[in-house]
């Protein structure tokens, strides 16, 4: 039996902040905001979808929608995944972003805490998409 190919998106990464994302095979996310979280990919393309539900000032349970589209690039040894966000919608309405809007994961098979991830990320500089930097 030939195994199901595995999406280079799938894994743990962790953000610079520390937080650690987790996108399993079955197209879910898990990470450490206590909302659901869907994920596809197309291509470089990767949308995340959160339901994110929270009491609000009357005490009252209410939701938001939060709608992600990322342009991701991995790095050459697939260690780090650039992405650069294309459009942020939260109940429909776009949000806006800064054009040169990126953010470097790192796998936790290369990085265990913070301390490690701004060691380790230097050596990403070099790979940073150019429309990470067109702007900056």
């Amino acid at each position: 039996m030939i195994p199901e190919p595995v999406d280079p998106v799938e894994g743990k990464w962790m953000k610079a902040d520390g937080e650690i994302l987790n996108f399993v095979g079955d197209g879910e996310m898990i990470h450490e905001i206590q909302m659901q979280t869907t994920w596809t990919t197309d291509g470089d393309g990767l949308t995340l979808v959160s339901q994110l539900n929270y009491i609000d000032s009357s005490q009252q349970v209410s939701s938001q929608l939060i709608v992600q589209n990322v342009k991701f690039t991995m790095t050459e040894d697939e260690n780090g995944m650039w992405w650069h966000w294309q459009s942020i919608l939260i109940n429909d309405v776009e949000q806006e972003i800064s054009e040169d809007q990126c953010a470097l994961l790192l796998r936790t098979s290369v990085v265990e805490n913070t301390y490690e991830y701004s060691v380790v990320s230097i050596s990403y500089e070099d790979e940073k998409p150019e429309s990470c930097t067109q702007n900056a």
